[in-house]
């Protein structure tokens, strides 16, 4: 898709970024649970560098879910596929110029049995192919 469509449908002005993953995304702090502070998670460290490099032309937006998957069903926390919730997380934050995919970590678990080749394999499948036809239809 041409950077003018984009420019065309973008009325923030920004360039905007969605990173997309699982806990890593969500800023899950090991010991407690809880979640680190906006402005110490990956994506709050983007937002600031941005910010002093490009003088506020970034808009940094993160879709983190703790346990998310790329595409195995947990028995144990629902809704947590996510390929499922992919196209949403685009639709939800279109126009978007650029995406960061921070997941695949919670496939190499036990109870999802995946290993490291099989999880290239299905994040080109189901999200690379994803993303690409998404930004040819928009």
């Amino acid at each position: 898709m041409s950077k003018e469509i984009l420019k065309n449908k973008n009325t923030t002005g920004k360039v905007r970024i969605l990173c997309y993953g699982d806990s890593n995304t969500w800023g899950y702090v090991p010991e407690t649970g809880k979640r680190y502070p906006a402005e110490s998670r990956y994506t709050g460290i983007l937002q600031a560098d941005l910010d002093k490099l490009f003088e506020n032309r970034y808009l940094v937006t993160e879709d983190g879910l703790v346990s998310r998957t790329m595409i195995s069903n947990s028995s144990i926390k629902a809704g947590r596929n996510g390929s499922e919730h992919l196209i949403p997380a685009l639709d939800k934050n279109d126009p978007l110029d650029n995406l960061v995919l921070m997941i695949g970590t919670n496939e190499l678990k036990k109870q999802n049995e995946k290993h490291p080749g099989e999880i290239g394999d299905i994040l080109e499948e189901c999200f690379i192919k994803t993303i690409l036809g998404r930004m040819l239809l928009s």
